[in-house]
């Protein structure tokens, strides 16, 4: 599982997640990918690969932020959502 934020300066507004094992590109591109949103949760998004490589605003974070980022974006919706 490959994990992407676009968080920095500030915290993150998007997290994303590709479903891959290793770094192969053809299995990345074409694996199962998923977005998080606060009030949401995990949901299936066929265009986070898309978003990764043509916006240029997302980084891979570890999986061990990734529980910081989501509770990072939960804040942002407490305060303002």
């Amino acid at each position: 599982m490959l994990y992407y934020s676009n968080g920095g300066p500030g915290p993150a507004t998007r997290l994303l997640r590709v479903e891959v094992p290793g770094s192969d590109r053809e299995a990345w591109l074409r694996a199962p990918a998923a977005s998080w949103q606060p009030h949401s949760g995990w949901v299936p998004n066929t265009f986070v690969q898309l978003d990764i490589l043509g916006t240029g605003d997302f980084f891979m974070v570890d999986e061990s932020q990734v529980d910081g980022i989501q509770q990072e974006m939960k804040a942002a919706l407490d305060k303002y959502g």
